[in-house]
């Protein structure tokens, strides 16, 4: 977790892996249920051998609702739609910059 007032230079970095990537299909899927991230993530995971429990990616988007990076909509009397908060995306867009600034460019002479 984040500790108030102290910010690390890598966005994101008070995220797990695990709750980047649900943070990146939210992003792209649009508005999603818990079912629906937990499927696309299991099709992401598997050639890992990951094996995702549903209460472990449940556990994980409610850690992202906590952080306030992930906002939650009740869309019937059991199911909850999720999407990416405005946090989340801000931070999202500053992680996507720092992966592409800290790759330097490629040498004309390592080109393939």
């Amino acid at each position: 977790m984040r500790t108030p007032g102290v910010t690390s230079p890598k966005p994101l970095a008070d995220c797990s892996s695990l709750q980047r990537d649900i943070l990146v299909s939210t992003s792209e899927m649009g508005p999603s249920s818990g079912t629906a991230l937990l499927r696309r993530l299991r099709e992401e995971y598997e050639y890992d051998a990951v094996d995702l429990s549903k209460s472990t990616v449940y556990d994980n988007i409610r850690r992202l609702e906590g952080m306030g990076l992930l906002d939650r909509e009740e869309t019937t009397g059991r199911t909850n739609t999720y999407v990416v908060s405005e946090e989340g995306r801000s931070r999202l867009l500053a992680y996507r910059r720092w992966v592409v600034d800290s790759i330097p460019p490629m040498d004309p002479s390592e080109r393939f």
